[in-house]
């Protein structure tokens, strides 16, 4: 606002001394030629003129200043918006947020703002959550090592097969949960060392399925595989599709109702391959499963923990098919849980078997 001072002082200016110089100049050569004595007459006009001048440029000045007010109010009030939820977020506020007060640009940066506001606190409070389960994950197993050493060590336990079995467990559980988290790195890196090669589908599936086949046998899961023939081949790396695949069959085997279906199935389109696995579950609400691939993030957490999930496997499944440029999805409906995975693909297909059943 203050910026427009100057100009509006400058127009002043000139005109003033247009009217100081040119149009008096003029007034006496016109009274000249009229043989009228000009001095007093000229007086009057200047001071008249002056006069008019002086409170032409006050009601400018003032309709500038009120101009100027409401211009930048509407410019700025939506800036400050911003700026102070930004101060409140840099406090720790994380339900920080900027009203939308137009729907113009700047009205679009709040939204844009607002956006990222939910997608940060969202962030923050996985973290926080991420940060809980890997303390009870790491505490669980560690307190139950440390309480059997000190009795072994006291001898109130006796080193037998029971006891160095727990040990061994609780190990092997530490084991795991390592192992996972350096899974979830080698995937953040994925991108950088694929190799990419032609894939025949139901090989991998069918080598991930034997590697599951304790668990699928002791549940009694029936497993239908389709594989058509548009989709039995597909460009990938062949260990971190053997990998995507076998998280989803864990998850499948996990959840699943003893005696229950799993169904998986391989389609093309549009260049794209997918593959589906649904699998009988308990309904997901729309909230958890907009969340289900990320990190540490489980909609059962006691159930989880207790067979030793940390709510790793779908992000590593997540990070893996961004990779290759793909896209992970999932739905829940009347008890049926689908998970899908696609993949950009411009392989031709090749005559096979449509299915399998095992």
């Amino acid at each position: 606002m203050a910026l427009n001072f100057p100009a509006i002082g400058l127009v002043i200016g000139v005109i003033w001394l247009s009217i100081e110089y040119l149009a008096a100049d003029y007034f006496t050569e016109l009274m000249n030629q009229y043989n009228i004595a000009p001095n007093d007459i000229h007086r009057m006009f200047l001071d008249s003129v002056h006069q008019y001048l002086f409170w032409a440029s006050a009601v400018a000045i003032l309709l500038a200043v009120m101009v100027s007010y409401l211009l930048s109010n509407r410019v700025l009030r939506p800036l400050k918006e911003v700026s102070i939820a930004i101060h409140k977020m840099s406090a720790g506020d994380r339900d920080a947020k900027a009203r939308t007060l137009s729907n113009d640009e700047f009205g679009d940066l709040a939204k844009a703002f607002n956006m990222m506001a939910g997608h940060i606190k969202q962030s923050e409070d996985l973290r926080e959550n991420m940060v809980a389960d890997l303390a009870h994950e790491l505490r669980t197993p560690v307190t139950n090592i440390q309480g059997y050493v000190e009795g072994l060590r006291d001898k109130v336990l006796i080193p037998n097969d029971h006891n160095l079995g727990v040990l061994e467990k609780e190990a092997l559980r530490l084991g795991n949960l390592v192992e996972s988290l350096l899974d979830l790195s080698r995937a953040d890196a994925a991108g950088f060392n694929l190799k990419i090669t032609p894939i025949n589908i139901q090989d991998t599936i069918s080598t991930a399925l034997e590697s599951h086949a304790d668990g699928i046998k002791k549940k009694a899961l029936n497993i239908t595989v389709d594989t058509p023939e548009s989709a039995h081949l597909v460009s990938a790396d062949m260990e971190k599709l053997h990998i995507i695949i076998s998280i989803f069959i864990d998850n499948a085997c996990q959840y699943s109702p003893p005696g229950s279906d799993i169904h998986i199935w391989c389609e093309r389109h549009d260049g794209a391959f997918r593959l589906n696995m649904s699998n009988q579950s308990e309904t997901i609400n729309a909230d958890d499963l907009q969340l289900i691939f990320e990190r540490f993030y489980r909609t059962e957490k006691s159930r989880s923990r207790n067979s030793g999930g940390a709510g790793i496997g779908l992000a590593i499944v997540k990070k893996l098919v961004e990779a290759h440029e793909g896209s992970v999805g999932a739905s829940s409906n009347n008890g049926l849980f689908t998970i899908w995975f696609s993949i950009p693909d411009q392989l031709s297909a090749i005559t096979t078997p449509s299915s399998q059943s095992l």
